[in-house]
């Protein structure tokens, strides 16, 4: 398996190697100590969560206090989509970036999110399966969202606001420099 670490500091692309034969093809998704060498920590898997979007359905911006925080290692198992990832983290040499990695079913390349970021994406085909390994459970008291089209941040999610399918609670997400979000940011120490 490849990795490449992205344009945000702490987030990882992982590339596998994809075996074919006759039967079909296998691929090794995740492996822990691969993860543990990259990233200098470990990554335990407390909850797994399936999502199924139509064509541009909209899903984030999506985060959690820290701590408890909860990283994430995203997959496209189905179709493709336009992950995005923001960094919130306050005292981050990446503050306020942001960055687009398209994954799909057909390189099945996996994208590491540690705690403290910002995380959506839009579905780019008819039908795209994400999967996400996350490292704690959801915890609703510590979750929160923020307008994804909050021109602050600045997120270029290449569809209008008129067009994408969201959800109402993701539609009414505070903007980035309320006081109601600003009061939950992590910092980068954390």
């Amino acid at each position: 398996m490849d990795f490449r670490e992205i344009d945000i500091v702490g987030s990882y692309l992982f590339s596998p190697r994809i075996f074919e034969d006759n039967r079909g093809s296998f691929t090794e998704s995740f492996k822990q100590d691969l993860f543990a060498d990259v990233t200098g920590s470990q990554f335990s898997v407390s909850q797994i969560n399936t999502s199924v979007s139509k064509a541009k359905t909209l899903r984030g911006i999506h985060t959690a206090e820290v701590p408890p925080g909860q990283a994430k290692y995203v997959m496209c198992s189905f179709g493709a989509i336009d992950d995005f990832v923001i960094d919130l983290r306050k005292g981050s040499p990446t503050f306020l970036t942001w960055q687009k990695i398209n994954l799909d079913s057909n390189l099945r390349q996996a994208l590491f999110i540690p705690a403290g970021l910002g995380h959506g994406f839009v579905a780019k085909s008819d039908t795209a399966v994400v999967t996400y390994l996350c490292d704690h459970e959801f915890s609703p008291q510590s979750e929160f969202g923020i307008n994804p089209f909050d021109v602050d941040l600045g997120v270029d999610w290449e569809i209008g606001s008129d067009e994408v399918i969201m959800s109402e609670k993701d539609r009414q997400a505070p903007n980035f420099y309320s006081e109601e979000i600003q009061s939950r940011l992590p910092t980068y120490s954390d």
